[in-house]
C-alpha cells in the first residue's frame, strides 16, 4: 500500500487539482488506518469536485472509521442530496444512527433503501431489530 501512496502522491504533484489521485490516496491511507492524511487527502477531493457524489460517500465512510460520525452523517447526508439513489450511503447513514441510538433515523433510511436494494434493507432491518428478535427468543 505504501506503494501505492507514493504512486498517488508523485500523480498529485504533477497534477494537483486530479481530485480521483486524491479521493485514492485517502483511500489508500484509510486502508493503513491512517486517518489525519486519508481525511485531509479526501475534503481536497471534496472541495475540487463538490459535486462528487463519490468522494462525500468515501470521505464519509473515512470519517466513520476514525470514529468522527458527526462529520460522517453530513458527508453520508451530502452524498445522498447528490445521488439519491445511492444504497451504500443511505444503509452507513442507518448504522450511524443506530449506534447514536437514533433508531427512527435510521428507520427512515430503512424505508428509503428498501427501494433500492431490498437485500441490504433486510439486513439492515435485522440489525435495527435486533434487540428485539433477542428478547423474543428468550
Amino acid at each position: 500500500m505504501k506503494e501505492a501512496i507514493a504512486a498517488y502522491q508523485e500523480a498529485i504533484q504533477h497534477k494537483p487539482d486530479y481530485a480521483d489521485a486524491l479521493s485514492n490516496l485517502g483511500l489508500a491511507y484509510s486502508s493503513l488506518r491512517q486517518y489525519p492524511p486519508a481525511i485531509e487527502s479526501l475534503q481536497q477531493a471534496v472541495r475540487l469536485r463538490p459535486s462528487s457524489a463519490a468522494a462525500h460517500y468515501i470521505l464519509g465512510y473515512v470519517y466513520s472509521s476514525a470514529g468522527r460520525q458527526k462529520q460522517a452523517i453530513q458527508s453520508y447526508k451530502q452524498a445522498i442530496i447528490l445521488k439519491p439513489d445511492l444504497a451504500e450511503a443511505h444503509s452507513n447513514l442507518a448504522l450511524l444512527y443506530l449506534q447514536r441510538g437514533e433508531r427512527a433515523l435510521a428507520l427512515e433510511q430503512y424505508g428509503l433503501l428498501k427501494l433500492m436494494n431490498y437485500e441490504m434493507a433486510e439486513k439492515l432491518f435485522a440489525l435495527i431489530y435486533k434487540d428485539k428478535i433477542l428478547d423474543a427468543g428468550r
